[in-house]
């Protein structure tokens, strides 16, 4: 078939044939589909991650989150855009108050907040204005290597850092004096072992059988490291740790296991999410199961990250 060429002024006809090589792309579809899935599951994973709730004590009540659901837009997007407000529409979740001394519940629908909604063409529009989505890479949780030369002997020197969406970094390192150091949340350093007590490893002996196939140089380390931790078992490394992170603080072990608890292994504050705990079984050749449940750290994933690190 033939066809004039547009934009030429000499009105030329081609007279070959045209041919599609490829179907036109949606440029948008990563947009409108990333979005319904917030709309009908991002927003439920993150109901699920808070629910239950309960009272400080923990003995009088407890607020759970039921299904959800979005009332009607007040404006179409014409009109928002008109009279310069926001395209959104009300969510509301249907929550459970139980009063666990009696048993009694109560039911209710709650509104949580207005939820902007997208337009066909993959737009928000905001107080009248229309805006877009700009995309940004975001680093990954996951654990990563990497090595440093050290000023002081011109060494090199290897770290490792665990980091998750959401929680606390765990940083370890090989010190230049041969000293495996870790670090929280990048607060002062101390010894390894310090770390491996706390979460339960707590003598001397158990700590050294950990690392037994690593090697003379791995021993090395770990021996060194051992002789520079103050601790001897698992309560004086919680109390230690505790001091390393809310100095001045009253010293309770309840509360300095609580805090290590909360750090690490609680799903309320610690997310790996499905990225970080793929990309851990990846580089450590572990085989955890990709669930919401294995979202936190693990005693072994601490572990194998120190062998991985010495090797």
């Amino acid at each position: 078939m033939s066809k004039i060429l547009s934009g030429s002024d000499t009105g030329r006809i081609y007279w070959g044939k045209i041919q599609a090589l490829k179907p036109e792309l949606n440029l948008i579809d990563l947009q409108i589909d990333s979005y319904s899935w917030f709309l009908n599951e991002g927003i439920r994973e993150v109901l699920d991650e808070i629910s239950p709730i309960e009272d400080f004590t923990g003995k009088n009540w407890i607020l759970e989150f039921g299904e959800f659901n979005f009332g009607k837009s007040k404006y179409n997007p014409e009109i928002a855009l008109e009279k310069g407000v926001t395209f959104d529409a009300p969510l509301k979740v249907r929550t459970i108050l139980t009063n666990k001394q009696t048993g009694q519940k109560y039911q209710q629908e709650v509104f949580l907040g207005d939820i902007p909604q997208m337009t066909e063409k993959g737009t928000f529009i905001i107080n009248g204005v229309e805006r877009v989505i700009v995309n940004q890479i975001v680093r990954s949780p996951g654990v990563f290597f990497s090595a440093i030369d050290d000023p002081i002997t011109g060494r090199r020197l290897f770290q490792a850092e665990l980091r998750p969406y959401r929680g606390s970094w765990l940083e370890f390192s090989i010190s230049h004096s041969d000293v495996l150091t870790v670090k929280i949340d990048r607060r002062r350093k101390f010894p390894a072992t310090t770390f491996l007590r706390a979460i339960g490893y707590t003598s001397d002996e158990e700590i050294i059988e950990l690392f037994k196939d690593s090697g003379d140089q791995g021993q090395s380390l770990i021996e060194k490291t051992l002789s520079k931790d103050p601790t001897k078992n698992s309560d004086e490394a919680l109390l230690e740790i505790f001091r390393k992170m809310r100095p001045g603080d009253p010293v309770v072990l309840d509360t300095a296991k609580g805090l290590l608890d909360g750090m690490f292994f609680s799903s309320r504050r610690y997310n790996l999410t499905k990225v970080g705990r793929f990309k851990i079984n990846k580089r450590l050749g572990r085989n955890v199961p990709n669930t919401p449940e294995n979202w936190i750290l693990t005693k072994e994933d601490a572990i194998q990250t120190l062998k991985y690190l010495i090797n």
